[in-house]
């Protein structure tokens, strides 16, 4: 539950590189949940890993890549007509069915909301 306002832990933190942040994101995630750590764009920064240690957290380094490999792949995309797999399809005013459907883990690639027409 909420300890004095703050929401609790989660399970699993997206930790977003910032260098800022960087010192919280053991005390945001809850004992034997994951950190995955994206990019280091804004260089060195300080990180207390006490909170990795005490509370048994896996750290994982993601690494994204260059500008020249995303335009490569992009390049490759349309050159190969990659499509995605579309699950199922939902307008906006069904956003809610969107939301669940993605929550019970039953679809089988993209699920799409339709704004406008």
């Amino acid at each position: 539950g909420a300890v004095d306002g703050h929401p609790p832990p989660a399970e699993t933190g997206q930790h977003l590189e910032h260098r800022r942040s960087r010192p919280q994101a053991g005390g945001l995630v809850a004992g034997g949940g994951h950190i995955a750590m994206i990019g280091a764009l804004s260089g060195p920064g300080q990180f207390n890993p006490i909170h990795v240690f005490m509370k048994a957290i896996c750290l994982q380094g993601v690494f994204v890549g260059s500008r020249y490999m995303f335009e490569q792949m992009n390049q490759a995309i349309t050159l190969s007509k990659l499509t995605p797999v579309v699950d199922k399809t939902f307008g906006f005013d069904d956003v809610r069915d969107a939301l669940r459907h993605m929550e019970s883990g039953s679809h089988f690639g993209k699920i799409v909301v339709k704004i406008g027409d």
